[in-house]
This record gives structure tokens, C-alpha cells and sequence, in this order.
């Protein structure tokens, strides 16, 4: 009889312990999830950015080609 009481107690703590840490691995799904939302955020935002940057850059960057290239035909007598 002892020895049943011992093993129930054992099977209650163990069953303890195991929704214990059920609850914690629900808790670090729910913040990977929640990582991953906000990371592919992240990306979204640098990537506009950087496609708003080369927008608005676009005039001066083919303005300063285009001198290159006079600058260029000028040096080396290009046609």
C-alpha cells in the first residue's frame, strides 16, 4: 500500500511538472511567432527604405554618370 501511495505522488508531480512545461514551450512558440511577425516587419521597412533612397537618389546618380562619361570621352577621346 505504501508503496502505491509513493508511486501516485510520483505520478502527480510528474504530471505537474509536464503541464508546467507544456505551458512554458506554448509561451516561447507564441514569441517566436511574435519575433518572426516583427522581423519580417523589419526587413519590409529596410527594404523600402532602401528603394525610397535609390528613388530619390536616381536624378543625382545619373547626373554624375553622365558627367563621368562626358569627363570620360573628354580624357580618352572617346566617340
Amino acid at each position: 500500500m505504501e508503496d502505491s501511495d509513493e508511486l501516485k505522488k510520483l505520478l502527480r508531480q510528474n504530471l505537474e511538472i509536464s503541464r508546467e512545461s507544456f505551458r512554458i514551450l506554448k509561451k516561447i512558440h507564441r514569441a517566436r511567432k511574435i519575433a518572426l511577425v516583427f522581423r519580417a516587419l523589419y526587413w519590409t521597412a529596410v527594404i523600402l527604405l532602401v528603394l525610397g533612397a535609390y528613388y530619390y537618389i536616381q536624378p543625382y546618380v545619373d547626373s554624375f554618370t553622365n558627367i563621368f562619361g562626358d569627363i570620360k570621352k573628354d580624357i580618352f577621346f572617346l566617340p
